[in-house]
């Protein structure tokens, strides 16, 4: 059977689930195995593959944050170093593991192209922006970052078919445009109410993108019965106060169908978790994030395609948002009719370049 390598950056939890969406979308029409270098965690693929095989490898640095909304740009710069430019061991050995794939997807790590360009196999870039833009686009206060991006920029020029998903931020010339990419819900909406807590409230959902957060506006929350918040991304299960209940990384509840399960969501400004919104058509509070590039078309397009309303960091990080919470008109949008997964997955197919192996 043909085997597919899939090279995902290190930063982040919305690469991994964009890829994987993309993989299943493929396997519907496709017989192949993805061969997954990543270094998000195995289990994050479990529920949408049913089979693939897992390499945990450093592939990207991407930058380093102190938390959910600031970015530590000193072990940025420290970590590229150590990674940069790709030593030929490394190559080398991941050469060696996909000898016998016949194309690379990169969702945006830059090593897969270098490694297809190796074997001579096709590449496929997918993005919605890439590091080279990053960097350049960043207020870097130590300016380390120019050249780092300089040298990846080299490298996406290789790959073979370039694909952007919106929303992009620095949109241009490519061989496929398509809808935001997310992962397919599996559960009725209907079964998904029935099994969460809090029924009969306004359930809202918090979540981080897969990082852990401890807030510290529990009383505020507590001071608001008529709605049951859920706070996603914790070590484990536990329930703080009446009203709160902190859902783990590893909760039954598939986080696609979490988010159509609920009445408000509120996510910092990131993809997987505003195109999931896209999909379900919930309504949305979407949290800044300063001094991350990407944020601001991230936000635009909340605002814009999903009617979000757009909270400041620190409003959301005093609580202070919970004052206005119950005057918010928030609309529920209109659910996606297109996944980008599926029009990148028609466009691939088409392709027989892609699986007939060498060039």
């Amino acid at each position: 059977m043909k085997e597919i390598a899939c090279f995902i950056t290190s930063h982040g939890f919305g690469h991994a689930t964009r890829t994987a969406a993309v993989i299943e979308a493929l396997s519907r029409q496709q017989r192949f195995i993805p061969r997954i270098f990543a270094s998000t965690g195995e289990p994050l693929f479990h529920p949408t593959l049913k089979k693939y095989i897992y390499h945990h490898r450093l592939t990207d640095i991407g930058f380093c944050q102190k938390d959910s909304f600031h970015i530590d740009w000193q072990k940025t710069a420290t970590e590229l170093e150590s990674l940069l430019p790709y030593r030929e061991a490394t190559i080398s050995d991941l050469v060696r593991m996909c000898h016998n794939c016949c194309c690379v997807l990169c969702d945006i790590s830059a090593l897969g192209i270098v490694v297809a360009a190796r074997l001579g196999i096709p590449s496929v870039l997918i993005e919605n922006f890439t590091w080279d833009w990053f960097y350049s686009a960043q207020q870097d206060p130590h300016r380390r970052l120019e050249s780092f991006g300089q040298y990846l920029k080299s490298i996406y020029r290789l790959a073979d078919i370039h694909i952007q998903t919106q929303p992009v931020c620095s949109p241009s010339n490519v061989d496929l445009s398509c809808a935001p990419i997310y992962r397919r819900a599996r559960t009725p909406v209907e079964k998904v109410r029935q099994d969460l807590p809090g029924a009969d409230r306004k359930r809202v959902l918090i979540t981080m993108g897969g990082l852990g957060f401890s807030p510290d506006f529990l009383a505020e929350m507590h001071a608001l019965p008529e709605y049951f918040f859920l706070i996603a991304g914790q070590p484990q299960q536990y329930q703080p106060c009446e009203n709160v209940l902190m859902l783990a990384q590893s909760d039954s509840f598939y986080h696609p169908d979490l988010i159509g399960g609920v009445d408000i969501v509120v996510f910092k400004s990131g993809y997987s978790t505003l195109a999931e919104c896209r999909q379900a058509g919930t309504a949305s509070i979407c949290i800044q994030r300063q001094g991350f590039a990407e944020s601001p078309v991230l936000e635009h397009y909340a605002q814009k395609h999903l009617g979000s309303h757009i909270l400041s960091e620190e409003d959301f990080v005093s609580g202070r948002w919970l004052r206005t919470l119950p005057q918010l008109s928030l609309q529920a949008p209109a659910a996606a009719t297109v996944n980008g997964a599926d029009q990148v997955a028609d466009y691939l197919l088409q392709r027989p370049d892609l699986w007939g192996g060498r060039h």
